[in-house]
């Protein structure tokens, strides 16, 4: 069925899922809070007002990633037919070690969110210092996997010499990359965006990605006639960069948004 048969699979994948979690809220008793469609429809206007509030952040910055992957493939599409194809090799299976630091991420969250709704941030300082150290670790871990089985994914296409090479090129770069991508995207989303502040990730991600990595990578391609490594590398650079103001980010603690009573940021900065 093609492109087709994708998108109706996506489509019931999608479907069977909703309807999984929605029997399973209904009915569970593993659940604290059961699906209630009355109360459902029983808005509470503070509550709608904070939700956007942090909602909104979120959505634009999913929107900003979503847009540059897409400029991205057209950079890569315009490089050559050979270029378009390693990316969309390389870029397949990056995506699948991706999933490793996003579960991290989620991972986190749960901790960090907890810990700062609850009020109880004497312990948020040890937690971020050990969660930064378990995201570098993951980045590590993510790297060697990257590197270990390129050559076995790449045995699985039929692919000219050009774009071997390439895709080849575009995993072992990639595969050094994700060790910064393991370390900021764990802090941001786990850490800062858990804690409360989902504005300066929206910034982050739109300043890096189109005012920084996009607009130099438009002009590598189509002005300056940069080679394949160096736009792989580019625009990937939004990764490595993030880290440094991600981190600076993190040890200010001025993320921690006191939406549930909790003490403030200068309460953890005196510890």
């Amino acid at each position: 069925m093609g492109i087709h048969g994708a998108a109706i699979g996506t489509l019931i994948a999608n479907l069977t899922g909703l309807v999984v979690l929605v029997f399973y809220c209904r009915f569970s008793r593993n659940v604290p809070l059961r699906l209630d469609l009355r109360k459902m429809m029983l808005v509470n206007g503070d509550i709608l007002k904070n939700y956007l509030k942090v909602a909104l952040p979120c959505v634009v910055s999913a929107i900003v990633f979503a847009s540059a992957v897409a400029i991205q493939t057209v950079i890569f599409g315009h490089l050559s037919s050979d270029a378009l194809a390693a990316s969309g090799v390389a870029g397949t299976f990056f995506q699948y070690v991706k999933m490793i630091p996003v579960g991290a991420s989620s991972a986190a969250g749960v901790h960090v969110g907890k810990t700062v709704g609850s009020g109880k941030l004497r312990k948020l300082r040890q937690m971020v210092h050990s969660l930064q150290a378990i995201f570098l670790v993951v980045g590590c871990t993510s790297c060697v996997i990257l590197l270990a089985l390129r050559y076995p994914v790449l045995s699985l296409y039929k692919l000219t010499d050009t774009a071997y090479s390439y895709a080849l090129t575009q995993m072992t770069i990639q595969a050094f990359i994700a060790i910064g991508m393991s370390f900021q995207m764990p802090e941001q989303m786990g850490i800062i965006r858990a804690g409360g502040d989902t504005r300066y990730s929206m910034i982050s991600d739109i300043v890096y990605s189109w005012i920084v990595v996009i607009p130099m990578g438009l002009v590598g391609c189509f002005v300056l006639g940069w080679p394949f490594w160096a736009m792989v590398l580019w625009l990937n650079m939004d990764q490595i960069l993030k880290c440094f103001t991600v981190t600076h980010k993190v040890s200010t603690y001025s993320w921690i948004r006191n939406l549930a009573g909790a003490e403030t940021a200068k309460d953890v900065n005196g510890l």
